[in-house]
């Protein structure tokens, strides 16, 4: 593949998703296979200061900066979290990451590591790499390869500490960050000349593969409330849609972003996309739940209406009658190795290629 067919896979937008005409209704196995996907117990290392948990109708989350974080990190949560990381690598063909990287990468930093399952699989395949993970929660293993380590921290406070890295990871922030060109920036401060900043991320709404079904779903419905909530109280939802632009204002060149769009359930043709539908369907079904009490707190409604909502749409997930499919975003950009190096990154005006594109096959058809 030449450099110009590799700049302009990384830059397009997603593929399209086509139905499968079999049946793909879910029905009560999937209920089944999300009691079959807990595991056991995890135990957890770091400083004992930072297991000042909060508890919350049932559900437990961070102690560390107490509220900055909307979702759980109980048990539950650490599972949806696991499977959600196989979801980003079964989209990308197995990747942990796509930024082009060297082999002998010597300092990474994840951000927001949760379980910390991406940080540990980067450093046993990078084992002469330096790998950290921060998070708001300690959750992670106690066993860990020599070369990962794990620090409590807020990333959207000041980065105090003086470390600096070749590659930054970032994955499945948009329920975490409030100001995404502030921790940008500090991205750009940390990296080593040349390094790199990954993000990945899902983009609100939800989809429906037919557009005349968004009147009618549930999901979409659901989706749209936490939009509005996410406003509320300062998250954007739609984040990906404006990292180019954040990324550009903060120094970063060579920006690529590639979308994918995650069929919700085994609707879609190919074996792949059922695959990634199965464990999206999982992911989702739980997902929906743990963001129940974000609606309440910043919307002011009921729990009742709160639950209907995620009850109907759980029942759409189910059923596979209106195909949904989730946006999501992989983006790296590098740091320029000097000041004089080019301001403006070498990114495809994708809408403009695919015109040209579809332009030189329209001449052909007539010739």
């Amino acid at each position: 593949m030449s450099a110009r067919e590799t700049e302009h896979e990384h830059n397009r937008p997603a593929t399209p998703l086509e139905t499968d005409s079999g049946p793909s209704s879910l029905g009560d196995d999937a209920d089944s296979a999300i009691s079959d996907i807990k595991s056991t117990g995890r135990t957890e290392s770091l400083a004992s200061s930072a297991y000042a948990y909060q508890f919350k109708d049932g559900r437990r989350y961070h102690g560390y900066d107490a509220g900055v974080y909307m979702l759980p990190n109980d048990e539950a949560e650490q599972d949806r979290l696991d499977l959600q990381h196989h979801v980003f690598r079964i989209s990308v063909d197995g990747k942990l990451f796509l930024a082009p990287i060297p082999k002998d990468v010597q300092s990474v930093l994840d951000v927001g590591c949760g379980t910390g399952i991406w940080t540990i699989e980067f450093a046993d395949d990078y084992p002469n790499a330096s790998v950290l993970g921060v998070d708001l929660s300690p959750i992670q293993p106690a066993y860990v390869p020599v070369n990962c380590s794990f620090r409590v921290d807020n990333v959207e406070t000041d980065w105090v500490h003086e470390e600096t890295y070749d590659f930054i990871h970032s994955r499945a922030m948009v329920a975490a960050l409030k100001d995404w060109p502030g921790f940008i920036q500090q991205a750009f401060d940390h990296l080593n000349p040349g390094g790199y900043l990954e993000m990945q991320d899902v983009s609100f709404p939800t989809g429906c593969n037919n557009p005349e079904d968004e009147a009618i779903s549930r999901v979409r419905d659901y989706g749209d409330v936490m939009l509005e909530a996410g406003k509320r109280i300062g998250l954007d939802f739609e984040a990906p849609e404006k990292w180019r632009e954040w990324l550009e204002a903060a120094g970063f060149v060579d920006i690529h972003m590639k979308w994918v769009n995650w069929p919700i359930g085994p609707w879609a043709k190919h074996q792949k996309n059922k695959i990634l539908g199965r464990f999206t369907y999982l992911d989702f079904y739980d997902a929906i739940e743990a963001a129940g009490p974000l609606v309440i707190a910043a919307l002011g409604k009921t729990q009742e209406e709160v639950q209907t909502l995620i009850d109907d749409s759980r029942a759409e997930f189910k059923a596979q009658k209106i195909r949904l499919y989730q946006r999501v975003c992989f983006c790296y950009a590098r740091k320029p190795e000097n000041t004089q190096e080019e301001e403006v990154p070498s990114v495809i005006d994708v809408e403009a290629e695919n015109k040209q594109i579809a332009d030189l096959e329209a001449a052909k058809a007539t010739t």
